[in-house]
């Protein structure tokens, strides 16, 4: 979720391209990745940093779990909000866990 563009306004409100890159992201809770199902878990952490208090209220920060699995010759994915994940990102990747998330 991006800031709305009225926030992209020369500094101070903003960094000085409102550039998405520069939007923090982190990794939490490692990653976990199984090969029997052929799949990966990993946790994300996002924040507006750097365009302003306005961005920063409006965006928020959000606590994200993304959860891949492979089908043939793609991949998909499911973007859980961490406060909606019940289960350790091991359990995630397991044949039981992967039939409920990508149901």
């Amino acid at each position: 979720m991006f800031p709305d563009p009225v926030f992209c306004t020369p500094e101070p409100y903003c960094n000085s391209h409102c550039d998405p890159e520069l939007f923090g992201a982190d990794l939490e809770q490692g990653s976990v990745i199984s090969n029997a199902t052929e799949s990966l878990a990993f946790g994300a952490h996002f924040r507006p940093q750097g365009y302003g208090p306005n961005a920063e209220h409006s965006a928020g920060e959000r606590h994200v779990i993304y959860v891949f699995r492979r089908r043939g010759e793609d991949w998909e994915f499911r973007e859980i909000p961490q406060e909606h994940f019940s289960m350790t990102l091991q359990q995630a990747v397991s044949a039981e866990s992967l039939a409920q998330i990508f149901r």
